[in-house]
């Protein structure tokens, strides 16, 4: 029989948490599910340890090589049968409540499209870490948001929801695309932004799964240079597909970008000079307002400098570049060099 509830699960050396991770969901108060885990070449026992586990909603499969955490993910969705598609990481634990409340909450809304939840903190050997110590911090703790704000906050903030806790109709991913292999560190952020276009999403105010913070910056998401180093190229690709997003969905996430004003943006961002250069430049983005073929991409470049981060300043500074053929302003070359002069995309400043 097909099962209502498909749990997917990546898995990659994490021989000592993956049994957990895999019985908290068997031994959900939800029975009608299954557990798809692919196992991303690991080097460890893991593969061993979960064939051990003797339940015919088990369904595993073990890539020969590490391939990455999307392409794991990815066929586990491929080989789906639910209606409703959970998340859950090979070293994290499902509280065992979480399937049942989830399911209850889409069945009764049939309008939205994923439905997220509040995570536990805990160490290596399960024992509870209060979110302040942690490098997440409170970030999970967060209003519900209509899809227009949605897509506001992620473009100005970021990413504030807890993958793991993620239950999610397939018909979304049909809709939205799987995850992208490129990404190790925001394909979950790329993912909200896809779905947020066509689906309403929701956070319950609860906990519903227990997430771990491994030792020594173990966990995929830790602060470390090759994650911060990756995050800054995946964010400029993520900020590149807010162009895409439908101009209904646009102007009601930024009705300022209608307006003729220039975005304040935050002090200290813009060089001395720059801000009155980003006037004069505005001058001839109203006009390609009108004439663009995504008429609101200026004013999305000058919402992105308004934003303390290297990656806003080379998006805002290529989108507008790429505008600048259709500005009708003999000036607005020479403008757009003085601004290119002015903010710091690559962190020259700081390295002098």
């Amino acid at each position: 029989m097909t099962p209502k509830v498909s749990v997917v699960m990546p898995s990659f050396n994490h021989e000592r948490f993956v049994r957990t991770a895999i019985e908290s969901v068997l031994t959900s108060t939800f029975a009608d599910l299954e557990v798809l885990v692919t196992d991303d070449g690991s080097s460890d026992d893991s593969a061993k340890i979960i064939r051990s586990i003797e339940d015919p909603r088990l369904r595993f499969e073990a890539f020969e090589v590490n391939r990455g955490a999307c392409l794991a993910m990815n066929s586990a969705i491929r080989r789906a049968r639910g209606k409703y598609i959970a998340v859950l990481n090979s070293d994290d634990v499902s509280l065992p409540h979480r399937i049942l409340r989830q399911v209850e909450f889409l069945d009764e809304h049939p309008d939205v499209g994923a439905v997220f939840g509040q995570p536990l903190f805990i160490d290596a050997d399960g024992r509870p870490l209060v979110e302040d110590d942690t490098f997440y911090g409170s970030r999970f703790i967060v209003p519900n948001r209509t899809r227009g704000e949605w897509i506001r906050h992620f473009f100005l903030e970021g990413n504030c929801l807890c993958h793991p806790s993620v239950m999610i109709r397939r018909h979304c991913y049909e809709v939205a695309g799987l995850y992208n292999p490129a990404f190790a560190q925001l394909p979950d952020f790329d993912m909200w932004i896809r779905v947020v276009q066509h689906f309403s999403i929701h956070i319950l105010d609860e906990p519903l799964v227990q997430f771990r913070i491994l030792e020594g910056g173990r966990n995929a998401s830790a602060p470390r240079l090759d994650v911060a180093l990756r995050i800054e190229f995946e964010w400029l690709t993520i900020l590149e597909s807010f162009l895409h997003v439908d101009v209904s969905l646009l102007l009601d996430a930024f009705p300022e970008i209608e307006g003729p004003r220039v975005p304040a943006g935050k002090p200290g961002l813009l060089a001395r000079g720059a801000r009155k250069i980003l006037e004069r430049l505005s001058e001839g983005g109203a006009q390609a307002a009108t004439q663009a073929s995504r008429p609101l991409a200026w004013r999305i470049a000058e919402l992105a400098l308004g934003v303390p981060r290297r990656a806003n300043a080379l998006f805002a500074l290529r989108t507008m570049y790429s505008l600048l053929p259709e500005i009708d302003d003999p000036l607005a070359y020479a403008a757009f060099i003085k601004l290119a002069g002015s903010v710091d995309p690559f962190g020259l400043v700081s390295r002098r």
